[in-house]
């Protein structure tokens, strides 16, 4: 009977890089949800941030600049029922279905070329797509 055994030497380049690795996934997903945050924005599927004062408030309903969600057309009323968003900006769910589903194939293409590719050009071609439209 023999015994095979086998060790791994983990050096610390490879820890290293390891951890570079990792850094470059993180810095990757975060442009990606960047990227989904304005395709959400382009196509009217999230709207403006909520007002952060009473002024802000009442300006924005006086201009219009809201959208009552449907399914509290008959609550009592209640800010948080509001969108806050230029009702001329209208939803595009089309739209966003299929710019999402561009930015996931470009995402999963990065990601895998982020995996193999030397790290120098990986952090490279993560600032460019950080950049691209």
């Amino acid at each position: 009977m023999s015994a095979y055994s086998s060790a791994t030497v983990i050096t610390e380049a490879a820890c290293i890089e390891k951890d570079q690795r990792r850094a470059l996934r993180d810095a990757l997903y975060t442009a990606f949800r960047a990227k989904v945050s304005d395709a959400k924005k382009k196509f009217g599927i999230t709207g403006d941030e909520s007002p952060e004062s009473m002024k802000e408030f009442i300006a924005r309903i006086k201009a219009g600049k809201f959208v009552l969600r449907e399914e509290f057309e008959d609550c009592y009323p209640s800010a948080s029922y509001f969108d806050w968003r230029d009702p001329s900006h209208k939803k595009d769910k089309d739209g966003y279905k299929a710019a999402r589903a561009k930015l996931e194939t470009e995402y999963a293409d990065l990601g895998l070329r982020v995996s193999i590719i030397p790290v120098e050009k990986a952090l490279a071609e993560i600032e460019s797509y950080k950049t691209s439209k």
